[in-house]
């Protein structure tokens, strides 16, 4: 995957000259007076810049046992406290709360459990956006014991799964169907399908249910502590046993591939904080992974495995959002203490924003979850056994664009002649509004887009985007020596940008490889190889399938690449680990 390295500088030295951003404000939610315990468990919005917070009240109990309460808090986007609602079972069943999901008019759901002995009761209420208690359910027709741990609010229904089944209701808490089926993780695909992993119940551990809750596909794997689906309802399942195992099945329950052989060794206890990720293109990105982020392409092409530098210290929460920007919350280790930092990170997981706190000089502070609205980031931490409210300004309408993290990937003609395509990326989290490209000549005439008139993009941020446009000068082969100019729309500011770093796969924070020329037309070479071991080098196109493969045994290799059409391909170079890498072929 194209590596910027002097983008990734740049950025490392505006953080450690300007800091990492603090909060706007920060708010409290706790028993006060009574000095019980009340711990953060999830956070979302709404569609009008609300927030909602859910907390577990515990206090221990003189004669043993404890009592629970469950508190839901909404705020407003400049942290007033609109309301907040404290549910107790009417002093009895020691409720707990294990999830939060809210529908697109603000009324909010919780699932959980009573939490009384011997067996414990499954949870689910439902709040208005007024905060009144509109109803509550502690039973399906399949079970009627143990606790719910997730909840989807999709498609106008809830989908709840738990220690003892799953079950699905209407937004009215009608019981639409359920299943005694013991569930470790569950997803809802497009045409509002369930899917879940099990503990394998005789031969079969992944079962996938219809609206209407009869099963459609079973197959035996391994068991999913997270499952994703994408836009075209693929099925994507992560764990974390001996090593980080993630497979893929398609809509029609077909095994597609498998990443059995992640190169990163769990914890020996397990992972509780890990996610598994769809972005807007459908790649995927595996975060908290022993404190890495790794991204596939759907056809199983390893695009990358980079650093979160120290996040995943416990519990992390991860979104893709806003021109699939990925925002991680964890905890990092700092002067014996744990402190909660939020960060951004662009397509080639390098890290471009970062907020940072700390309440309480040498105390433990968690992060529990984080929710991005267009307002802002905000953050829910556990703050010694206390709810904490962190909220961040939202990077992405800063005033102020810093050009030379603007860059050009790639330049290359269509087959249709008299028009061009110029890839641009920007390392900005601020978005270019309406910006357009010129393509300027070594002698300085303007080849490309001369009266600056065209149907460009509207918006660029932290993104690829194709410009496409006529040129009134054929047959260049390589564009190293020409000018590139960037107008932006709205401000009428244009700026030079040039051809983005050259291509190299990171490893452990630096270059291991570097591949060029990239865009290729007759060759591709790759540098900086051991040339006391053998190396394979194998070209695969879009699709995965091999198109080329040679050995080597010197520092730099040489492929020849003019048999190839036009098209992006991937590199991958095997040497004693493998390492993969995007390769662009023009038309010679």
């Amino acid at each position: 995957m194209r590596t910027y390295k002097l983008l990734g500088i740049l950025l490392l030295l505006s953080y450690f000259s300007n800091g990492a951003s603090l909060p706007l404000w920060t708010r409290d939610v706790n028993a006060f007076p009574d000095s019980a315990s009340v711990y953060p468990v999830r956070i979302k919005h709404d569609t009008h810049n609300n927030v909602y917070v859910l907390s577990n009240y515990s206090k221990n109990l003189s004669g043993g046992g404890f009592l629970g309460k469950i508190y839901v808090t909404k705020y407003f986007e400049d942290g007033t406290m609109l309301w907040q609602l404290v549910y107790d079972s009417a002093g009895t069943d020691s409720p707990r709360a294990y999830d939060l999901a809210l529908d697109t008019a603000g009324n909010c759901y919780v699932a959980g459990g009573k939490m009384i002995s011997p067996f414990y009761k499954p949870l689910l209420l439902k709040i208005n956006s007024a905060g009144i208690l509109q109803w509550v359910r502690d039973s399906a027709t399949t079970f009627s014991n143990g606790f719910l741990s997730q909840l989807i609010s999709d498609h106008n229904r809830l989908y709840a799964r738990g220690t003892s089944g799953i079950c699905v209701f209407d937004e009215t808490g009608t019981e639409l169907w359920s299943n005694g089926t013991s569930a470790e993780a569950m997803a809802v695909d497009g045409a509002g399908q369930t899917i879940v992993s099990t503990y394998a119940a005789g031969f079969n551990s992944l079962f996938r249910f219809d609206p209407s809750g009869n099963l459609n596909l079973t197959d035996s794997t391994f068991t999913a502590k997270r499952i994703a689906t994408d836009s075209d309802n693929n099925i994507y399942l992560l764990s974390d046993n001996s090593n980080y195992e993630m497979s893929k099945f398609d809509s029609t329950g077909a095994f597609q591939w498998s990443a059995a052989s992640l190169p990163i060794p769990p914890p020996s206890f397990g992972d509780i904080g890990m996610e598994i990720l769809i972005d807007q293109v459908n790649d995927v990105i595996l975060v908290g992974l022993a404190d890495s982020i790794v991204k596939y392409s759907p056809s199983g092409t390893l695009l990358y495995k980079k650093s979160m530098h120290g996040l995943d210290n416990y519990i992390i929460d991860a979104e893709i959002s806003f021109s699939n920007t990925l925002f991680i919350t964890g905890s990092t280790y700092d002067t014996g203490q744990y402190n909660i930092r939020v960060a951004a990170f662009d397509l080639n997981g390098n890290e471009n924003w970062r907020g940072h706190y700390s309440a309480n000089s040498g105390l433990q502070e968690f992060a529990a979850g984080l929710t991005i609205d267009n307002s802002g980031i905000y953050v829910v931490e556990n703050d010694q056994q206390y709810t904490k409210v962190l909220k961040f300004d939202s990077p992405f309408f800063s005033s102020t664009l810093d050009y030379s993290l603007v860059c050009v990937d790639s330049v290359w003609y269509d087959s249709i002649p008299g028009l061009i395509h110029v890839r641009v990326f920007n390392g900005n989290l601020s978005h270019l509004n309406y910006p357009s490209v010129q393509i300027v000549a070594p002698n300085l005439d303007t080849i490309s887009n001369p009266g600056n008139i065209v149907s460009f993009f509207a918006h660029l941020g932290n993104y690829y985007l194709e410009y496409i446009d006529t040129i009134t000068v054929q047959g260049i082969t390589s564009f190293a020596n020409y000018t590139f100019l960037i107008s932006e729309g709205l401000t009428d500011t244009t700026a030079v940008i040039h051809f983005c770093e050259p291509v190299g796969i990171e490893e452990h924070g630096v270059i291991a490889f570097n591949i060029y020329p990239n865009p290729a037309t007759n060759s591709v070479n790759i540098s900086n190889l051991d040339k006391n071991k053998e190396t394979r080098i194998t070209v695969l196109d879009s699709r995965g399938a091999e198109v080329l493969s040679k050995k080597f045994k010197s520092e730099t290799a040489q492929l020849n690449t003019e048999a190839l059409s036009p098209g992006i391909y991937f590199l991958r170079i095997e040497n004693g680990s493998v390492h993969q890498a995007k390769l662009l072929k023009l038309q010679r």
